[in-house]
């Protein structure tokens, strides 16, 4: 019963979450920012995972996985240069944070079991090392969504100049 809480259609609910505020913001304000934040949070932090778990010599989905998911990052970082400007201060953090939950062992809930079971049985299941999971993925996050938050209060546009420039040019 508890898995399928945190993990609702075999993604942890955290993701979820975190996805549905990058989503929510980009909606709000119409700008489609947002979402380019929360597409780098998604692949620059698994890219992040896939390092430690190539440290660890924990590859649960095989040896080609760390391939894509970091070629995937340095693509994704490659073409939104320059559009998101995060707090590296929260990526910091998540590495210290990512670097307990190595020295604690690296146990991965639900990662062993592949893409195909959705985490619908975790036998040994570990609360700690879900708490470092979710800590270090949930201050990535953070280090994305909260400079897009900063820059709105503070009446700094959100939106980069080239950006701006762009939408002028189309009446936007």
């Amino acid at each position: 019963m508890v898995l399928h809480v945190l993990f609702p259609l075999g993604v942890r609910l955290s993701t979820i979450l975190a996805a549905l505020g990058f989503v929510g913001l980009a909606v709000v304000r119409r700008d489609k920012l947002p979402l380019i934040a929360g597409w780098l949070w998604l692949t620059t932090f698994e890219a992040v995972f896939q390092i430690a778990s190539l440290i660890m010599d924990k590859l649960p989905l095989g040896p080609v996985t760390p391939t894509i998911f970091l070629s995937l990052a340095v693509i994704t970082l490659s073409i939104t240069r320059g559009t998101v400007r995060p707090d590296w201060r929260y990526f910091a953090a998540a590495l210290v944070v990512l670097a307990v939950w190595m020295a604690t062992g690296f146990h991965l809930n639900g990662h062993r079991h592949g893409l195909v079971s959705l985490h619908t049985h975790i036998p040994d299941f570990d609360v700690p090392a879900e708490i470092l999971n979710e800590t270090a993925k949930t201050l990535w996050a953070l280090g994305y969504f909260l400079p897009l938050l900063r820059r709105a209060s503070t009446g700094e546009s959100v939106a980069l100049p080239a950006v701006d420039a762009r939408r002028r040019q189309w009446g936007a």
